[in-house]
């Protein structure tokens, strides 16, 4: 699947007209069981998009990796592009976090 995922961000950096159709398909693939899967949607995601849906996403899809690994340097890793995601849309993540923080 993980091949799906570059495959995709290839044709949409060359075709940007087909992004939504490959954005939709990539969305999908967060549901996977696999957590390298989820983690190379989450980044594709976070690189062809910048809208708050698909950041919001990303963002709870690496928290849920976060959560459910044990490996420090995977969770490193996830937090870097966590942080990398912050970058690209402050707004969005900042109402996740609050939404996060609020009883």
């Amino acid at each position: 699947m993980s091949k799906v995922v570059y495959l995709s961000m290839q044709v949409c950096r060359v075709n940007p007209g087909e992004k939504g159709k490959y954005i939709k398909i990539i969305l999908s693939l967060l549901q996977s069981t696999s957590s390298a899967v989820v983690y190379e949607c989450a980044v594709t995601l976070v690189g062809l998009s910048q809208a708050p849906t698909a950041i919001r996403a990303a963002a709870n899809c690496y928290c849920q990796l976060l959560v459910s690994q044990s490996d420090n340097n995977v969770k490193l890793i996830v937090l870097d592009r966590l942080q990398v995601s912050y970058h690209v849309c402050v707004h969005t993540l900042l109402l996740m976090y609050l939404d996060f923080c609020s009883p």
